[in-house]
């Protein structure tokens, strides 16, 4: 018997209010995105929307929606199938005798801007020539990290690690930062720090070796350890996948190539050659590339109750082992940030 194909999603048939939409998807309907919409449209292509508010979710909530739709057309890119008969973790992938991945994002604190606020000014933390500032940001940009890690832990703990489908199987946190504006420049400081304990201050120029902390502490004093992936406190956790620039730019710059608009994007990407010295500069539209898997990590759990399939492992730009074992390809996509110059109405008639 065939299986019968799930309905198209549309994340663009309006179902609430517009006063209720959130910032960024005023943005994704203004009449000059169309091509942005078309990639996500793209993106959604064969997405199960299991309880039916997905659309929802995406036009008022929209970051959460985001990540797990550019996991699953990455997941689309690689060749791999997600088993939809389970509600359970968010991605049951069937090859390589099964990995289950649950989806995250790490927002910002109830007190503190959200990642759409745009006040035209670069903050301090920006600056790299200010070191206490940039380790505020680092170390702030570590705890929202830990909290949505350990949310899905428990989660995972309390529900997930009983099912079936999941026993004996890895189990990876796919998570994604949107935790204030420029979120998007902490590239993997936060969660090294996080997983390895790897502070950003480097001790040896030579290897490239940083110096270790054991924990920070929150505003209220309460400890965060560190280093949580070199023991076994967290071998339920297989691995994270970590993306910085799984954004609205990336759409961006996908978008641009079904319809060049001006724009110029600033990007960051790693130097093989020379630790710690990454290529760095800018590129107009049309003259710029980058793809669904530019700028996607995976970080290892070495004391993981089940170890990720090397082959897997193997599919992704940049992985980190432990603390002192990283690998990347060359040009492998750090940071990136985008400008665009003007708005066309190239669609006035639909959103």
């Amino acid at each position: 018997m065939s299986k019968k194909k799930n309905k198209p999603l549309d994340l663009f048939k309006i179902e609430v209010d517009e006063s209720l939409f959130h910032p960024n998807f005023k943005q994704t309907i203004i009449p000059g995105n169309k091509a942005v919409r078309d990639v996500l449209t793209q993106w959604a292509d064969g997405f199960k929307d299991r309880d039916g508010k997905l659309a929802k979710e995406f036009q008022t909530t929209y970051n959460s929606v985001f990540w797990e739709l550019y996991l699953f057309n990455l997941f689309k890119h690689w060749g791999l199938s997600d088993d939809f008969r389970y509600d359970a973790p968010d991605f049951n992938i069937n090859e390589f005798n099964g990995i289950c991945v649950e989806a995250v994002t790490a927002s910002n604190a109830l007190d503190s801007d959200p990642e759409w606020i745009n006040s035209g000014k670069e903050p301090e933390f920006i600056n790299l020539e200010n070191p206490d500032e940039h380790a505020k940001f680092v170390k702030e940009s570590t705890i929202r990290l830990a909290n949505a890690i350990f949310s899905k832990l428990t989660k995972f703990k309390k529900s997930y690690a009983e099912l079936e489908h999941v026993k004996s199987k890895p189990f990876i946190i796919a998570l994604a930062p949107f935790d204030r504006p420029f979120f998007y420049i902490q590239t993997s400081q936060a969660i090294s720090l996080l997983l390895y304990g790897k502070w950003i201050r480097r001790i040896d120029e030579t290897t490239g070796r940083f110096e270790n902390l054991d924990f920070i502490q929150k505003e209220n004093g309460a400890d965060i350890n560190l280093g949580i992936f070199n023991n076994d406190s967290c071998s339920e956790i297989s691995a994270i996948i970590f993306s910085n620039v799984a954004t609205f730019g990336k759409v961006q710059a996908m978008a641009n190539k079904i319809k060049p608009f001006p724009a110029i994007f600033q990007w960051v990407r790693f130097n093989k050659n020379v630790f710690g010295n990454p290529h760095i500069g800018a590129s107009w539209g049309k003259d710029y590339d980058e793809s669904i898997e530019d700028g996607i990590s995976i970080l290892l759990n070495p004391f993981a109750d089940h170890p990720v399939p090397e082959d897997f492992v193997k599919k992704f730009q940049t992985i980190h082992r432990s603390a002192n074992d990283m690998d990347s390809a060359d040009n492998s996509l750090l940071a990136r940030m985008t400008q665009r110059i003007t708005l066309r109405d190239d669609d006035k008639n639909s959103i």
